[in-house]
């Protein structure tokens, strides 16, 4: 939950890979608290984690699933491969009801692997997660 000026305070205080649980990106949504792209940046280079947020303020306008997609595939696209994973943000914002619940992953998984493939679906919904908890 920190702003932008505190996240650049935690990066001169630490070179510790943290993790943003719960953000999408800026420049998809501008959002205050979405991740610019210096931001997600550094995190990438630190190695990470960015858990996508399902909340519809953060996401932006526009179906949910799709604007997730959006959001995945930029900050994919600014070399987020290894520290993307799923952060939702269940407890107590607005969710659209195609992503409201662990009972929607099941589907979600299923339209993130034919956009993404298997291979990197699994590193965004369990492998990053699972890796940077192991070894950090």
């Amino acid at each position: 939950h920190l702003g932008e000026k505190s996240f650049y305070h935690l990066c001169e205080e630490t070179d510790f890979p943290f993790i943003a649980s719960h953000s999408d990106s800026f420049s998809i949504n501008p959002h205050v608290r979405n991740l610019k792209d210096e931001q997600i940046k550094i995190i990438v280079k630190r190695k990470g984690l960015i858990g996508l947020n399902f909340y519809n303020k953060f996401l932006g306008e526009g179906n949910a699933i799709e604007m997730l997609i959006k959001h995945a595939d930029y900050i994919l696209n600014l070399g987020g491969e290894d520290v993307l994973c799923m952060g939702s943000d269940f407890d107590g914002c607005s969710i659209d009801e195609e992503l409201k619940g662990i009972e929607k992953m099941e589907n979600l998984y299923s339209v993130f692997n034919k956009h993404f493939g298997v291979k990197l679906t699994d590193k965004i919904f369990y492998e990053n997660a699972n890796e940077y908890l192991l070894n950090k």
